[in-house]
This record gives structure tokens, sequence and C-alpha cells, in this order.
């Protein structure tokens, strides 16, 4: 298998630290594939997990159990009800036609092929994903045929059906099975199939608006902080702008909800969602006879069915858990309990997959949907983690706080004062300081773990850069087109925030110089702009989304609860201001965002022009004249200490006298920051000492010579440009004025 998985490739994987390190270092390489290759080696996954449990009879107990049917004796009344209702409803349409029914087109497949990830484990069928993808046209058309076939006869392949297991630890005690999830490979053909299902099948709830409009999980154009953009309208609308008002919410955590659903009652749901006919006897198929096997230290075990769940890396089964849940919307929807206004709406809850979060004005209310949310659980085998399940009432900061007490199946649901919604810290006021510090938490500590990892390869900068960029980033600016603008909307606000502080410290700490040296400074030496440029273009591309999503989406009608409020929401006031600043008519369309952005782009950088040049202490780094983007020097030197030795010249963060005197502790006035290392009586500032400090005479021959080599006339140019390229400014002559530069700075004892 890896031969041929070699062969498809043309190349061969690269197995020890030796060469990966040589592709680090090779920075050109950068932005291909490779270089991804390479991180993954370093990454959170670099060191090999070992199995705590290596008994497989364990772990085939533990799955067996948490996929195994609901026993005959146990059904409750109204699961015997859903059965017979399941019965009645297959032998009335059996025979009719679906509209999903229709043949599979070769075009349907080729989209499906593309969107095919390349290195993934085959299934027992042995075939490869890029079997697929680089298969011949008479390879596709055969797979269509095949498709076509499974989908007339309304069978799904055996071989598709089998599924290996690779329990991967979440958290907690190693050597419990509860704490571990379940990885399932199986077939590629399978899942391409599958794909193909999911898009008609997604296509056909949308045409008939089946899925009820809270859920926002895995359907097309929604996104995670679509809920938490009505979340926090909700609150400004029902909370600041309402005296005495209170919103009382429950987030309820489903006990392993994809995990736990019911296979009768899925079947039930899609016969009652439209979905029959032969796709729905493919689907039932699929679920019926689907087994499993765990593979426990390279070996594994007998094969089990999986009765309970939907299954695992399938791109079908999202779609069928909000099918399956989409039920408990509809009640949830039609109870008495009172909701929350948005526009012209009524908000009674929010759904994103299985995170679901009740919403009432009321305390009766909230307490009347947790008992809808009972009955509909216990019918259709939802369980519910009572321990994870927690209220929370919003409410001014200050406003007096009186407990309440909600029940969920007799239990006393705990009250909190904060809660971890989709992925954003929220507290009971709304306020998204403690979710920013949270973020700048985490992306802290996934920093400092990647930094351990790669200690000793000592990457280029550049590749700091694309690491930051591509993984910490992400993590310190997720939800930021929702909290950036109304936190900190504009650049002196900005420059203070948890985010941009850590920004800074990862600059400084790639240039390694102390804290106290300038911020635009240390930006404009990597090329780095402020992270509020990203925010912005963050905020105008969820701008445009919502103005162009479904009308009747909970986050359309914030949008446009928002715009009717008479003060505008800092989403709104980010937009308007940056709309004014440019030059550009703007419709938001993708190229008037980019163009903003480019207009937001060159303010930031006049801003910077301005601030160097009215800076008295950045006198050298004025005389530069510095572009804004990554100083050659950073890209020519490989090794730590020489860059860093020139930034802190560059950026003014040495010891010299010229500096040392500023500070409040040893503070002189500048005539007095004289050179106590010679008796010429001379400002010890970077040109006396680079050019004109008479102990590095001998030195200063030796180096010098060498710099007449590469630059002609070196010794008789004028000292300022002179001091330029001793500083890094003539790529050729780098790596001897870094060995300058560092012997002066030993010498100096400094």
């Amino acid at each position: 298998m890896v031969s041929c998985r070699k062969t498809i490739n043309k190349s061969s994987k690269r197995k020890n630290k030796t060469s990966s390190l040589k592709t680090f270092n090779n920075w050109k390489r950068l932005f291909r594939k490779t270089f991804w290759e390479t991180w993954s080696q370093f990454g959170s996954g670099s060191k090999k997990k070992h199995l705590h449990i290596k008994n497989g009879n364990i772990w085939l107990n533990y799955f067996k159990s948490l996929y195994k049917d609901i026993p005959k004796e146990e059904l409750t009344g109204e699961q015997e009800h859903i059965i017979r209702r399941l019965h009645e409803l297959e032998e009335k349409i059996k025979d009719f036609q679906n509209p999903l029914d229709t043949p599979i087109t070769a075009q349907e497949v080729a989209e499906k092929i593309q969107d095919l990830q390349s290195k993934k484990a085959s299934g027992m069928d042995g075939i490869l994903p890029e079997m697929i993808k680089h298969g011949s046209p008479e390879v596709h058309t055969a797979i269509c045929k095949v498709f076509n076939l499974v989908l007339s006869v309304g069978f799904y392949p055996q071989v598709w059906n089998q599924g290996l297991i690779t329990p991967i630890h979440k958290s907690g005690d190693q050597y419990d099975s509860a704490n571990y999830r379940g990885i399932c490979v199986s077939s590629t053909l399978g899942k391409l199939f599958n794909s193909i299902q999911n898009k008609r099948i997604l296509s056909f709830l949308t045409q008939h608006n089946i899925l009820n409009r809270s859920q926002a999980g895995f359907m097309p154009n929604h996104r995670t902080t679509d809920h938490i953009y009505t979340l926090h309208s909700l609150i400004k609308d029902h909370v600041h702008n309402t005296k005495h008002g209170k919103i009382f919410a429950c987030f309820v955590d489903f006990k392993k909800a994809f995990d736990s659903v019911w296979h009768p009652g899925l079947f039930l749901k899609l016969l009652e969602s439209g979905i029959g006919g032969k796709t729905y006897d493919v689907i039932k198929s699929s679920y019926n006879e689907n087994f499993c096997s765990i593979k426990v230290n390279g070996k594994r075990t007998e094969y089990f069915r999986q009765a309970r769940g939907v299954r695992q890396g399938c791109s079908l089964s999202p779609t069928l858990f909000n099918i399956y849940i989409n039920g408990l919307a509809e009640a949830l929807e039609s109870s008495s309990a009172p909701g929350l206004t948005l526009h012209d709406t009524e908000v009674k809850f929010l759904l994103y997959a299985d995170d679901l979060l009740l919403l009432s004005p009321t305390e009766r209310g909230l307490q009347d949907s947790l008992e809808v949310l009972e009955k509909y659980s216990a019918a259709w085998a939802l369980p519910i983690n009572q321990k994870k399940t927690k209220v929370m009432v919003f409410q001014r900061k200050n406003a007096k706080t009186k407990r309440s007490s909600f029940t969920l199946n007799d239990c006393t649901l705990e009250e909190a004062n904060s809660y971890t919604y989709l992925g954003l810290e929220t507290n009971r006021s709304g306020n998204f300081k403690p979710a920013i510090e949270a973020l700048r938490d985490k992306a802290c500590r996934t920093f400092y773990a990647i930094r351990r990892n790669l200690y000793k390869l000592k990457p280029p900068v550049r590749v700091w850069l694309k690491i930051f960029d591509s993984v910490i980033a992400p993590i310190l600016l997720y939800g930021t087109e929702v909290w950036g603008p109304i936190t900190y909307p504009d650049q002196p606000k900005w420059d203070t925030s948890p985010t941009e502080i850590f920004h800074l410290e990862f600059c400084k700490h790639l240039l390694q110089v102390h804290q106290s040296t300038s911020n635009n400074a240390c930006r404009a030496e990597l090329g780095r702009l402020p992270l509020l440029l990203a925010v912005q273009k963050r905020a105008l591309s969820y701008w445009d989304h919502l103005n162009i999503s479904s009308l009747n989406s909970y986050h359309h009608k914030a949008l446009l609860a928002n715009k009717d409020h008479p003060k505008p929401c800092g989403l709104q006031q980010l937009i308007s201001t940056l709309i004014i600043q440019s030059p550009h008519e703007c419709n938001l369309t993708k190229y008037q965002i980019k163009a903003l952005i480019n207009d937001s782009r060159e303010n930031d950088i006049r801003e910077w022009r301005h601030d160097i040049a009215n800076s008295q202490k950045l006198t050298i780094y004025q005389s530069l004249q510095r572009e804004y983007k990554l100083a050659p020097y950073l890209e020519v030197l490989q090794d730590p200490k020489d860059r860093q030795i020139l930034s802190r010249y560059r950026l003014s963060a040495h010891s010299l006298e010229i500096e040392s005197g500023r500070h409040r502790q040893t503070y002189k006035p500048r005539e007095n920051r004289l050179c106590q290392h010679c008796d010429q009586g001379a400002l010890e500032d970077e040109v006396h000492f680079l050019l004109q400090f008479p102990k590095y005479s001998a030195l200063k021959e030796t180096h010098f010579q060498r710099l007449s080599a590469l630059i002609p006339d070196f010794t008789s140019i004028e000292e300022t440009r002179k001091l330029h390229i001793i500083l890094g400014e003539e790529e050729p002559a780098v790596k001897i004025s870094a060995q300058y530069v560092t012997e002066c700075h030993r010498l100096r004892g400094t």
C-alpha cells in the first residue's frame, strides 16, 4: 500500500529530522506543501502517542456498548410508537418515486473527486484517494456507473460498510476508555458516494425549508460566528438597552450526541423529511449493515455491528444528525414558552449541530423549554449530560444577582458565571474581554509548545512568520469579526488589546529585543502590519455575509435589528469608517473589500512613517529610510544571534549611553550621554560606537577590508552610508557586518 502511494505521488516521504531541517532552512520551499509535511513532524502530533489500554477486548467491549441498539425490553411506549410509525411509512411509500433518485451525473462525480484529500488512509477495499483523483477518464466513468448501480438497487456494498476504528485520547485519565474517541477509516469510494448524496440532500432540505432556521451547524452559507453575533445582539437589546433586562439561558450538553443517534428514529425522520425512494434504501442499508473493527497495536479485533450513532468520518453524517435533531427544534419552537424578540421574529433557542442554547426572558419560560427538551430527549434516545449543562442569567454587570433554580431530569442545574459557547467564552454581562484574554492565553500556550519543538532547529524568520499566520493567528483572531469592532475599533485602542500585545511580543521575541523597543519599528522590521488589518478584513467579509444571508435567518434578523437601532453597533461603525476613509465606492464586492483593505494598509503605513519621523529615539532607524517589508538581513542570517545583534543596533535596543541615559533610573540630558570607554568626550551613539571608537581600530581595519572587497570605495564613502552598510542594509555584506558588530559589542562588554 505504501509503495503504491509513493508511485502515485512520485515522491518519497522524509523520515528523519536531518532531512526535515534541510527543508526548514530552504525557505524558498516555504509556501509549498512540503513545508506542511515537514511541519507536521514537529507540531503537537510530532511525538507518537502510544495507546495506554493495550487489551483489544477492552476496546471491543467499550465500542460495542457505545454503539449497541436499545434492547426491545427497554423501549419506552413512545419509542415503540416511533417504530410502528416507521413501518407504516415504509409500507406506504415503498413504491414512490423520489426526486433524489435521479441518476448521478459524471459532473457530480468529477466535482467530488476534485475535493478528495490526498494522503488519507484507504478502507478495506485498499483504494487510495490518489488512485481515484489521478485516475483516467475511463476510471471516473466506471465509478459513475458503479454509483448509479448502487443507487438503482438501493443497497450499500458490503465492502463499503466495513470500518476500522482507532481510539484517540481526548483528555483526562488515559486508562479510562470513555476519554477516547474513535477515528474510523472506511472505503474511499463509499465516502465519495456519500459526499454526492450529501450535496443532493442538503440542496433538497434547503429548497423545501425542511430544517429549522435555528440550525446553523454544517449548513451552507452559515458560520459558527453567526450564532455568536445573534446572541450578542440579543444581549445588547434585552439586557443593555432595557432597564432591568435579563435573559435566562441554558447551555445544553448532549452526551456523545453523534454516537447516540437511534437508527429507527433516524429512518423515520428521513421519511418525514421527504427523503424516501432508493436514496432512503441506500442510507438504511448503510446503517443496518455497518460493521466495525478496532485497531489496537497493529492488530484488529473481530467485527461488530454499529447499531447506534452516525458514521464517523462520513460527510453525510452531520446532515443526518441535523435531520434527526430537527424534531427537537420544531418542538421547542411550537411550545408555549416565551422567546426573545429579534427585529420581527421570536428566538427561543439557537442550535449549532448538537450545541443547543435555550433562551427566555422569564424563569418560567426557560423551565418550560427544559421540560420540552426532557420529554423529547427521552423519546428519541438523546442522553443529556446534566453535570455539563449550565444555566446562565445574562444581566448588566452591576445588577443585583438572584440565584434561580432550574431542573432537568430531576436534577438541579448549576448556574454558571461564564461558559465557552462555540469556542468563545461568554460571561453574564456579555463582555468579550474575558474571551479575548482566553484566546490570547490559548495562542500563547500554542506558541510556546511550538517553540519547544523547534528550539534546536533554529527555523528562518520567514518560517516563524508563516507559523504565526497559519497556526497562531487563527487562534488569536477567532470570532474577531464579532468582538473586534466592538471592543477595539481603532488603531490606538487596538494596540492596547491583549491580541496585539501578544503579536508585538512575538515580533520582539523573533527579533530578540527587549519589550520596551518601539512597537512600530519592530513590526516594520518584520514587514508586519497590526492585526487590526486582519480584523477589518474579516469584518468587511462578515458584513457582506450578513447582508446576503437568508432573509429568514436569525443572524440576518440580528443585522436588521442593529440597523434599526439609533446607535450603530460596532460592526456598523467600523464599516462606515472604512468606507469614509476610502476614495473607492463600496458595494462590498470581494474587489471592493480588497480595495478598502489596501486603503487601510496605506493609511497604516503613512501613520508609521509619521510616527518614525517624529520619534526622538529612532534616529538611526529614520536614517535607514526603510520600506515596510521584511528586512533583508533577517533572511540572509541563519544564526539567531547574528540577527539579534543587528536588530538591537538598528532598533536602538542596545545599552549605549545614548539609550541608557533615557531611562528614568539613569536619566541624563542628551549632551551628557558621553562614552565612558574612551577619552574623546564624544556622545556615545551608534556612529561613535561602530565607526569612531579608537579601541576598534584593528577590528575595523580587518573587517572594513573585507567589506571593501564587496563594496567598492567602502572606506571613502560618507559615514551615514557606511553605518547603513554595517547595520545590514547591503545584502552581500550582511554576514561580514554582523560579525563586525558582534565583535564590537563583545569588546565593549555589553
